[in-house]
């Protein structure tokens, strides 16, 4: 009888154990761990909140941006250099847009960095009632090589 008890103990805690670790997960930050599998499932990254983010070797961070002030288009970029980048260069553009089509409004060309950045602001008489596209259209250049940097952002006014 001692025997058949302990071979049912040793049954149970074997089964047990084996069940109690197939079934263990952790929560932690939105991340769900399966211990036997070694699986990971992740939520889904919502895009539509944070954006996509443009991943560069010389350049660290990009802003472009067109607001209205009341009688010109407000045109401004900024670029933040990388310690391995030498240079940034470039050209903006400001395009109105007229139902399907683009038509040139301004250029500002050869927009060169200073230091460890980038930034220039412009100014451009323009009409109101319409979307204005405004484009920077450049390169970086580095210490092994260069990479081109686009960027461009739209604005109804």
């Amino acid at each position: 009888m001692k025997r058949i008890i302990s071979i049912l103990s040793i049954c149970v805690f074997l089964f047990g154990s084996i069940s109690m670790v197939a079934s263990a997960e952790e929560k932690d930050e939105g991340y769900t761990y399966y211990d036997e599998s070694n699986v990971t499932k992740e939520d889904d990254i919502r895009y539509d909140l944070i954006g996509p983010s443009p991943r560069w070797a010389y350049v660290s961070n990009a802003t472009l941006s067109v607001s209205y002030d009341g009688t010109n288009a407000c045109c401004y970029v900024y670029i933040s250099k990388l310690s391995n980048c030498t240079k940034v260069t470039g050209t903006m553009i400001l395009y109105k847009k007229s139902g399907s089509s683009y038509t040139k409004m301004a250029e500002w060309g050869n927009i060169t960095s200073s230091g460890d950045y980038l930034s220039r602001y412009r100014e451009s008489p323009v009409p109101r009632g319409y979307t204005y596209k405004l484009v920077f259209d450049g390169t970086a250049y580095g210490t092994t090589g260069s990479e081109p940097i686009y960027l461009s952002t739209e604005s109804t006014f």
